[in-house]
């Protein structure tokens, strides 16, 4: 061998043995990983025990928990009927008064991994959380579809638990069936999906049926349910899901139903839409070419995700916020010399399973000096001021009082904030005084008040609300605030009052995210025209307010005003504008755009905020759009009352439209508008005359008709709600899933008893496995157990574990014992290993943890008698203590079945103590490192390095060579050990493909992996794919690379895989053969799921002492990949 090259791996070798302290034992691949949840505070739960629901809330959640409890029932009738079933059983709703809350949560949490995925049924409990977010719509679409969920499990798997074992298992749906079903059920058809639709159909994201994201599988699977409703009738979808449960079947169903298949009903939704949205973009009018804009980020072709932005008042800078996936980065663009500055960065990527986006705000000093950044740590609220100028005068405020903070503004002075902020499950209004810490509560009710900003020199304050009265009352339609759209209002901080001002009502278009613009001048979005744009809303403070009426109906005060404003158009965008913000110093107005394909990502161009009309776009003809209010069918609706908007800046007259029916509603424009397509109407309502007085006089407007008085059903819930006594939460245990499958792998990852004499391990055999895991509500608590049935019907296998998750640090406690009959050999063995071990684990965050572990084992290896000489060996007995530390990082998000993309990594050290003989120590280090690297769509790389080393006097043999769960598994006998060595216990080093196990051994070993996971069909198929098989069957080239040995040199002849011992008689021959300590194979492979078991396929070449083996070795075997 090269003498430089020797000199490098044993370079290596010794660096690897020298650092090993760092780390622990690794020695498969089926080692656990594995996300966290991170307790930051202690929930003590009460719940409502109404007629269909358990609504569960906690501490400063009452409120919400009741409005929650609710809005569930009285939205279960209205999707029971959708669905033509009716809840078999009763729902648990656990509501969390904001997301940092429910992030640590220990629910969907997976702690017990399997690798072998055949034969396991997860119980769909009849269970649902939900948070609120500063939005009472978001939380009506969040109940819905959670109710709609727990319905469509039913009757796709069943109501009892024998149901859903039999169903559950060979059920495949498309990825869209039941995001897009939840979604249609949520909520109806509105801009924000239709733009969605809209930007995916027109850039050609669903030419591809079968490789939509999630988000884009629930945006297209609701335009899909939509479209069979539309063209079937609504009783097509409890048929379709009838049929699907029958025949254990999605496309069956739907082929029954309406008689297409899945790619006829892909054609037809798509040419369905892709002909409405072509035709409407040829002849509405045209957007500003995007190359009039300014790209603002670092790179012109980067598709940053910008989730916020300001321009500083001076406007000289640019501050904007990414926010990917909970990482935050803030960064300062200055205008002028187009350098960009990160500024402050927080957070970790994380693959929750929820995600909040909106979590981060930033708002400028009057100063520019300051930047003020509103996020939360710990699930505590603090504004983090930065100052540009010195880091050192930073400074920190914990917001104690408030559970979430969703905006907020400087005023004029630098003096306040305006906030709006959560508190007590409810959006309010805030006034943050900063240096006194004190606060002033605007408002104090159920309504949302969102996107709050100083007007006028800080006078006043203009922001959006769904609020039905003008007039401040505490607690107006305590639990169940009406749902309504978003008009803009204005407080005066001048006058003492108890009123805001309405200066916008649209009773069919939601006005937010309002700008001063220039003196009596305020941008704001709409989405009037069916997609978001912004306009200018134009005050005549002399005449503001001159002309207001107020209606009191029944129990309900509505406050109407006069056109005293002009609205002009200020953009023209063929998407949803979702961010604006404009710049009165530089002239510059900026956007987010919905647009998954738009390059750009933060655009800007100038504008003109002297005259507040943008006018470097073009308007063709005149269009007219039909408009409905897009909320719940089953809500009582608000009749029309038409604002008629002029785009030129004469004001409008005075007018107030009569309207009878709200089916009948035109909205005549005075002039060019972009408009999306016309949304569904919803049935009007019988309407009654209200008689006002006007300026002009008396005049009649048409209010939809409401009973004078609440049906009983009603009021029993009002009843129910606001004077039922909290009922405290009681752990109870349901089962949580079932195991029942073919295995030939280990319970658990522990050591096997070194045999004592010569190179034998003992595979597992194939066998039965049973498990049951039970847990609580909260899934706080949790129980495992679980045996392993051989073939003659004896248990050598069982296990049961308690796991405490509640608080910061988990705590888990197992029992495990495993044995067997050893018959290889000159004799015959039965080993007993019985061990006792209790784990408490730290998480810094989601991702990275540290793990102690302390334990008890005794190994038992008893001598079975076959002649008299057997029958006098002593058996052998061991007792030992130990600890295990390690530190384990996981970041990867699950892409498909066996396909990943991120990182994780596992360094620890463990020792085992002899009660016996303290002499007898054992120390083990270790580590696994694994990364998996997305190389287009779902192709992925997956690379893994891994080793362990033995160091103390008692050590582990560890065997190179094959792969974990081998189905049929051979050992190589002529590799002989080094029987001078005390070894302890025995374990496989995987994988090694190419070679039988024991093609090395040692008490070292090191390996490398990597794969190439290609799922063919999923990649080349342009349609979904029916069979379960084919949609994850994979190809996967692969190369493998190890080595084992003893002592700190590999290339030392005194390895043992360098001597073959010949023994005759009288001597013993030893010959030493030099072989190259390193191994590798390569090959290829083929895997996918087949009747719930994920079973892979290996062939291999082995490569040893630079020669390929002419022939292959086939591996079967039942388990993921690492």
């Amino acid at each position: 061998m090269n003498p430089i090259v020797r000199c490098i791996l044993s370079l290596l070798v010794l660096g690897f043995n020298l650092i090993g302290l760092c780390y622990g034992q690794a020695q498969g691949t089926q080692t656990e990983f594995g996300k966290n949840r991170v307790q930051f505070k202690e929930f003590q739960w009460f719940y409502y025990h109404s007629p269909h629901f358990d609504t569960y809330y906690y501490k400063e959640g009452k409120e919400l928990g009741a409005m929650v409890g609710r809005i569930a029932e009285q939205n279960l009738k209205e999707i029971e009927n959708t669905l033509d079933y009716k809840l078999a059983g009763r729902i648990e709703i656990l509501a969390y008064n904001k997301l940092s809350d429910l992030v640590q949560t220990n629910l969907g949490l997976v702690t017990d991994q399997q690798q072998n995925i055949g034969g396991i049924t997860p119980i769909v409990g009849n269970k649902l959380f939900i948070y609120f977010d500063g939005n009472t719509e978001h939380l009506y679409k969040q109940i819905r579809a959670g109710i709609a969920e727990v319905l469509i499990n039913e009757l796709l798997y069943g109501g009892n638990l024998q149901e859903k074992v039999s169903n559950s298992t060979l059920l495949t749906l498309p990825d869209w069936f039941i995001p897009g079903l939840k979604s249609y059920l949520a909520e109806p058809w509105n801009v924000e999906l239709d733009n969605a639709l809209k930007d995916g159909i027109l850039n050609g994201r669903y030419k591809k049926f079968n490789r939509m994201a999630s988000t884009d599988a629930k945006t297209a699977g609701h335009s899909i349910w939509k479209y069979i409703v539309d063209n079937f009738g609504s009783s097509s979808i409890s048929n379709i899901i009838y049929m699907t449960r029958v025949n254990r079947n999605a496309e069956n169903g739907f082929i029954y139903i309406v008689g297409l298949d899945f790619k006829e009903l892909g054609e037809a939704w798509l040419n369905f839409y892709k002909k409405q949205y072509v035709k409407l973009d040829n002849t509405s009018s045209k957007e500003t070419s995007l190359k009039q804009f300014v790209h603002l980020g670092k790179k012109r072709n980067a598709k940053l995700d910008y989730k916020t932005f300001k321009y500083s008042p001076d406007g000289k800078k640019l501050a904007y916020l990414i926010n990917k996936s909970g990482k935050i980065k803030v960064y300062v663009l200055d205008l002028n010399t187009k350098k960009t500055k990160k500024v402050y960065k927080a957070g970790i990527k994380s693959s929750s399973f929820v995600s909040d986006n909106e979590e981060v705000t930033i708002t400028w000093h009057p100063s520019s000096l300051l930047l003020a950044i509103s996020h939360e740590q710990k699930s505590m609220p603090q504004i983090k001021v930065l100052n540009l100028a010195n880091k050192k005068d930073d400074y920190l405020i914990k917001m104690y009082k408030y559970e979430k903070i969703l905006d907020l503004d400087y005023s004029a002075d630098g003096r306040k904030w305006v906030l709006s902020a959560v508190k007590n499950g409810q959006s309010d209004l805030y006034l943050f005084d900063i240096m006194s810490r004190r606060d002033e509560q605007i408002t104090d009710d159920w309504f949302d008040d969102l996107n709050p900003r100083f007007y006028d020199r800080a006078n006043k304050i203009v922001f959006s609300s769904n609020r039905i009265a003008d007039t401040l009352h505490k607690e107006v339609f305590k639990n169940f605030p009406m749902i309504n759209n978003y008009d803009l209002f204005l407080f005066d901080l001048t006058k003492p009052t108890n009123e805001v001002k309405r200066i916008i009502n649209t009773p069919f278009d939601n006005e937010t995210k309002p700008i001063e613009y220039a003196k009596d001048k305020i941008a704001y979005l709409t989405d009037q025209s069916g997609i978001i744009n912004r306009k200018i809303l134009s005050l005549d403070s002399a005449i503001a307010y001159q002309y207001d009426t107020t209606i009191f109906y029944y129990d309900t005060t509505i406050v109407v005003y006069k056109d005293s404003f002009s609205t002009t158009p200020n953009s023209n965008y063929t998407r949803n504008i979702d961010k604006h913000d404009i710049s009165k110093k530089s002239r510059l107005i900026t956007d987010i755009l919905s647009n998954k394909n738009l390059k750009f990502g933060l655009i800007a161009t100038e504008g003109n905020t002297d005259t507040s009309l943008w006018t470097n776009f073009s308007i063709k003809k005149k269009t007219q759009l039909e408009k409905v209010l897009f909320k719940f069918n089953n809500q009582k609706k608000l009749a029309a009352i038409a604002l008629i908007d002029s785009i030129n800046n004469s004001r409008i007259e005075d007018s107030l439209a009569v309207i009878k029916d709200t089916s009948q509603i035109n909205i005549p424009l005075s002039s060019d508008y972009f408009f999306q397509t016309t949304f569904p109407r919803i049935k009007s309502e019988k309407t009654i005359p209200i008689n006002i007085q006007t300026a002009n006089g008396n005049q009649i407007i048409y209010l939809s008709e409401k009973k004078k008085n609440k049906t009983n059903k009603e009021k029993n819930l009002d009843d129910f709600f606001s004077k039922s006594a909290p009922i405290p939460y009681l752990p109870s245990f349901s089962t949580s899933y079932i195991v029942s499958q073919v295995d030939n792998s280990l319970i658990t990852n522990s050591y096997q008893q070194f045999t004592g004499v010569g190179p034998i391990y003992i595979n597992a055999a194939i066998n039965a496995l049973i498990k049951v895991g039970a847990a609580d509500l909260l899934e706080d608590y949790r129980f495992i157990g679980g045996f392993r049935l051989s073939g003659n019907l004896t248990i050598p296998e069982y296990f049961l574990s308690y796991e405490n998750l509640k608080k910061r640090i988990d705590k888990q406690f197992i029992f495990y014992k495993q044995g067997g009959d050893d018959y290889q050999g000159a004799g015959a063995n039965r080993t007993n290993s019985y061990e006792f071990k209790s784990i408490f684990k730290y998480p810094f965050n989601e991702q990275s943890a540290i793990k102690t572990s302390f334990f008890y084992r005794r190994d038992e290896r008893i001598t079975l008698a076959t002649d008299s000489f057997s029958l006098n060996l002593p058996n052998f007995n061991s007792n030992n203590i130990g600890f295990r530390v390690e530190y384990v990082y996981d970041n990867t998000i699950n892409k498909g079945l066996n396909l990943y993309n991120g990182s994780r990594y596992k360094l620890y050290i463990e020792e085992f103590l002899d009660i016996d003989d303290s002499k007898n120590k054992m120390i083990n280090i270790g580590f696994d490192f694994r990364h998996y690297q997305k190389l287009t769509r779902q192709i992925i790389f997956a690379g893994r390095l891994a080793g362990s080393s033995s160091i103390a006097a008692q050590k582990v043999m560890y065997y190179l060579g094959g792969v974990d769960s081998w189905f049929i598994p051979k050992f190589n006998n002529g590799i002989q050990i080094d029987k001078t060595r005390d070894y302890k216990y025995q374990a496989l080093a995987t994988n090694l493909r190419g070679f039988n196990q024991n093609i090395r051994n040692g008490n070292n070993f090191l390996v490398a992996n990597a794969e190439l996971r290609i799922p063919v069909f999923a990649y080349l198929l342009n349609r979904p794919i029916k069979s379960d098989f084919i949609k994850n069957f994979q190809i996967m080239p692969f190369a493998d690379v190890g080595a084992a040995w003893l002592g700190a040199d590999p290339f030392s002849v005194e390895n043992r895989f360098n001597k073959l011992e010949v023994q005759g008689s009288p001597v013993k021959v030893t010959i030493i053969e030099p072989k190259y300590p390193i191994v590798g194979g390569y090959g290829w492979g083929a895997r996918s799921r087949l009747l719930g078991y994920f079973v892979r396929f290996d062939m291999a070449w082995g490569v040893q002492n630079n020669v390929v083996n002419k022939n292959p070795i086939y591996y079967i075997s039942l388990s993921l990949d690492f």
